[in-house]
């Protein structure tokens, strides 16, 4: 408690921020994904091929939600703050590339469970996951309001 009490406000938002994505975005947020597989790990001792074969789908569901509104979190918010979309030009071409990034994974993810292969499409869909965290932790630390009970960048308003 005195560490945190010797700490700047800065430091203290940062530190509160990446608490927040760990407890909420990572593991929280997951719960769809992962609790599959712990009731089976419980209940049968081993993880049933129906789980095995739905954690590509569960993790893009998860990764995809959180992705998605933080694209439009971020947006909206460089519109909002200053109105003109060309001085953001860099920023928005970025988050396109990411966006049609994403999409080719999507897509390879949803190939291989269609061809039934798992281990390459939860790759597929765990690179999506790591894309989505990175740009939901861009869009939390982008924001220009420091508002660190918001499920992504903060108010708008």
């Amino acid at each position: 408690m005195i560490i945190i009490r010797s700490m700047n406000n800065k430091t203290k938002s940062i530190l509160i921020t990446i608490m927040y994505f760990v407890i909420t975005i990572i593991f929280l947020s997951s719960v769809g994904v992962w609790l599959p597989i712990m009731l089976d790990d419980y209940n049968l001792d081993h993880i049933s091929n129906e789980t095995y074969s739905a954690i590509a789908g569960n993790i893009l569901t998860y990764s995809l939600s959180i992705f998605l509104v933080a694209i439009i979190d971020r947006i909206l918010l460089l519109i909002s703050k200053t109105s003109k979309y060309h001085n953001n030009i860099i920023e928005f071409f970025v988050t396109l590339i990411l966006l049609i990034l994403t999409s080719i994974l999507v897509y390879h993810t949803l190939k291989d469970l269609r061809k039934m292969r798992y281990v390459a499409a939860i790759k597929f869909s765990f690179s999506v996951a790591i894309i989505t965290w990175i740009y939901w932790l861009f869009v939390k630390f982008g924001s220009n309001k420091e508002d660190n009970f918001s499920s992504i960048g903060g108010s708008m308003l």
